[in-house]
């Protein structure tokens, strides 16, 4: 009977929060950054693929208002700027002299990976957790599996940092194709005061403007 009690509760660990240390950061990251209303950071962003025969790299400026509004000003490339106002999202090119502009729908409009950070989403509804590595010196990773096919999403890595008050301070996203984008972001500022017309992107007169 016994043996029987401890297969049945190993079975019912596969879809429940088993771990509650876990569950408890994942609760804790979810509600520091529900806290959260703005926020600003450096970032640097490596992408590798077996398409590519070198690492791909960026870097540059990251700022976030709730809710839904976002904006990547790129250094590396210089000059590219992906921006979700809350109603469009619009991804500028000044090599192809090109903007790609699409309506943000109201319930998401970006990756779960993003819309989190962007106060539209919820990260137990959306993924399953697992430890990568426990708390260790104040930092821990943990690897989220979405719950629902997200598109260019098969795993999502999320590194956390000074745990009681948990920052992510890393995401890595592994796609289908075996590439992996990886995001660090530094110099990390909450609750400032930012503009809603930090993101008001006019394109420049001379590109192409596609409407998707």
């Amino acid at each position: 009977m016994y043996k029987f009690v401890w297969i049945l509760s190993m079975l019912l660990c596969a879809n429940a929060w088993c771990d509650k240390a876990l569950e408890k950061l994942v609760d804790q990251i979810q509600n520091h950054y529900d806290s959260v209303n703005t926020l600003s950071a450096k970032f640097e962003q490596t992408y590798e693929s077996v398409r590519f025969e070198n690492k791909q790299k960026a870097s540059g400026q990251l700022t976030v208002k709730k809710p839904g509004k976002m904006r990547w000003d790129y250094q590396v490339p210089k000059g590219k700027v992906l921006v979700a106002d809350g109603n469009t999202i619009t991804l500028y090119d000044p090599k192809d002299r090109q903007a790609i502009v699409s309506k943000q729908p109201k319930d998401q409009g970006l990756p779960a990976a993003l819309s989190f950070l962007a106060g539209k989403g919820n990260l137990k509804k959306s993924f399953n957790f697992s430890w990568i590595q426990k708390p260790k010196d104040d930092t821990a990773i943990l690897k989220a599996t979405p719950k629902s096919p997200e598109p260019n999403i098969k795993e999502l890595e999320l590194t956390v940092s000074e745990l009681s008050h948990p920052l992510i301070v890393s995401t890595a996203v592994l796609d289908e194709l075996k590439g992996k984008s990886q995001i660090t972001f530094s110099k990390i500022r909450l609750n400032t005061k930012v503009s809603d017309k930090t993101f008001a992107f006019k394109v420049p007169k001379k590109a192409t403007i596609i409407n998707q």
